[in-house]
């Protein structure tokens, strides 16, 4: 994340990301409970995981943690190897706090495209060990497929589970500093693919200041979610499965 100021330095908020699993899980470990984009066939890595794993149980049923965290490591790693790529941007979390006691406003966000296809460039995979579920509490839904796309204060329909406009919200500005943080949760939504990043702009002691919200130096990635994968990869049987 890099942050932007203008004039005299201000002293500018801490801002972290967590990038969400494509299809809407949440979960600690950065690896499962996400689809993964293969632009080479995937049958080669099913062959290789079985190689680095043999001899170990299967993640389903009685195994420790550390042995679960084990294979979930050399997951990762042999995803990243194989040229596999996380499609993380469905959803992200920025947390966004001050620094002390001074009060910080936050002013807006903005979307940058960086990249949009209209077909999905590789096979989709669901890599799966179990997951979880969470929500936090300010919703921001991205069009990425929009001319210019903008954040729009949003919330969950209690009765058909779809994302409409939060009319009744609080959108921008929030204030934040030290003790009184804020977390915006971004849903972006795309009908093709695209990678996108985020700027935020805040204003600390009267001076102006942005900071670039991205995947760890990277841009996110959103796919169309009605193209589902076909493809899944679990560590419960370290086989791929297509459906």
């Amino acid at each position: 994340m890099t942050t932007l100021f203008s004039e005299e330095q201000p002293i500018g908020p801490t801002v972290t990301s967590t990038a969400g699993a494509q299809g809407g899980f949440w979960s600690s470990d950065p690896t499962i409970c996400h689809t993964w984009l293969f632009r080479k066939d995937p049958k080669p890595f099913e062959r290789k995981m079985n190689k680095l794993l043999h001899g170990h149980k299967k993640t389903q049923g009685d195994v420790s943690l550390e042995e679960e965290k084990y294979q979930h490591d050399v997951l990762e790693k042999a995803l990243t190897d194989y040229g596999a790529e996380p499609l993380t941007g469905y959803w992200v979390d920025v947390t966004v706090q001050g620094r002390d006691n001074n009060s910080i406003l936050l002013t807006g966000l903005d979307i940058a495209v960086e990249e949009h296809r209209k077909e999905i460039p590789g096979t989709l995979v669901d890599i799966n060990s179990g997951c979880g579920a969470g929500a936090p509490p300010r919703i921001y839904v991205v069009d990425l497929d929009a001319k210019h796309p903008r954040p729009t204060l949003s919330k969950e329909d209690p009765h058909t589970g779809e994302m409409k406009p939060d009319k009744d919200g609080t959108p921008f500005p929030y204030k934040v500093n030290s003790s009184e943080p804020e977390v915006l949760h971004l849903i972006a939504t795309t009908d093709s693919y695209a990678t996108w990043t985020a700027e935020l702009h805040w204003v600390s002691k009267g001076r102006k200041g942005s900071t670039v919200i991205d995947n760890k130096g990277k841009p996110f990635s959103s796919y169309d979610r009605s193209k589902m994968a076909r493809v899944e990869y679990s560590l419960f049987d370290r086989a791929l499965t297509r459906y």
